[in-house]
């Protein structure tokens, strides 16, 4: 689930991730022997990825194709289109806009999967008191898969990179704000669970 293998044709994996930013559990089905498609649930409490604490749930459809693979070399590309809230007041809502990802991986072994993973973050916040917000960013990490046996895998997943905060200027209260962007820290560390069906 981490790695650069795709699920095999007509088999079945749930899965979960539990850390920073948030918890996950996931459904993921073989299509073919190079792509596979999911559902994905999250309870957030890390807003896209920075260090600011609130809650939120995310639904979100992965798609995955390995582009490349020989050996014990692979590389996959992922896109994961989806939606979001925030239970900030008002409320905030918002569209995975074609976040995207690749990832490259290496078998040592053959229970073992370890590589680098970059991700393309990228959300359009269009509810709240202010104009739409779009945060995006870029981030990298190492991961780490192990297989235990033919079902259950475990694993560590990380991320670390810039989120923009991009807004639009607005008046609140009479006054008027200054569009503009900022820029804050984001990582991702989580432990992963899966088992094939």
């Amino acid at each position: 689930m981490l790695g650069a293998q795709t699920v095999a044709p007509d088999n079945d994996v749930v899965y979960g991730t539990f850390g920073w930013p948030d918890v996950t559990l996931g459904y993921t089905h073989g299509v073919a022997r190079d792509f596979d498609i999911g559902a994905r649930m999250q309870f957030i409490y890390g807003l896209e990825n920075t260090t600011t604490t609130q809650f939120g749930m995310a639904f979100a459809v992965p798609l995955r194709w390995t582009i490349f693979r020989h050996e014990n070399v692979g590389l996959l590309v992922h896109v994961d289109p989806g939606i979001r809230f925030y239970t900030t007041d008002p409320f905030d809502f918002g569209f995975q806009l074609i976040p995207f990802g690749l990832t490259f991986e290496v078998r040592p072994a053959s229970h073992i999967r370890l590589g680098l993973g970059f991700d393309f973050n990228s959300t359009l916040l269009v509810t709240g008191i202010a104009p739409p917000e779009y945060l995006f960013g870029p981030m990298v990490g190492p991961f780490f898969e192990y297989h235990v046996d033919q079902h259950l895998a475990v694993g560590l997943d990380t991320r670390f990179g810039a989120i923009i905060d991009a807004f639009s200027g607005h008046d609140v209260d009479g006054f008027h704000v200054d569009g503009g962007t900022s820029t804050s820290f984001g990582f991702r560390a989580q432990m992963m669970l899966a088992y094939r069906l």
